[in-house]
């Protein structure tokens, strides 16, 4: 979020933060009918999967922290 604010992608990232909210809402309303309270902690986890990793790739100017992120996973 720092690196967010310091390239000057406040719109972008409210933009990323109102998708995953509407994501968060209906995956909410698929999977707590069928999983109960896990179905509300897993549409948690997804949303702030999406929020804060995935829609990295979705702009050209975030792409590189989503390519740094990716990295990091797969250290040596």
């Amino acid at each position: 979020s720092k690196w967010v604010v310091y390239a000057n992608l406040l719109k972008t990232a409210i933009q990323r933060t109102v998708i995953a909210g509407f994501l968060n809402i209906i995956l909410n309303l698929i999977l707590i009918p069928i999983y109960g309270i896990k179905g509300a902690a897993l549409s948690t986890l997804i949303s702030y999967i999406f929020v804060n990793y995935l829609s990295l790739s979705l702009y050209k100017e975030t792409r590189v922290c989503f390519i740094i992120q990716t990295k990091s996973l797969f250290f040596k």
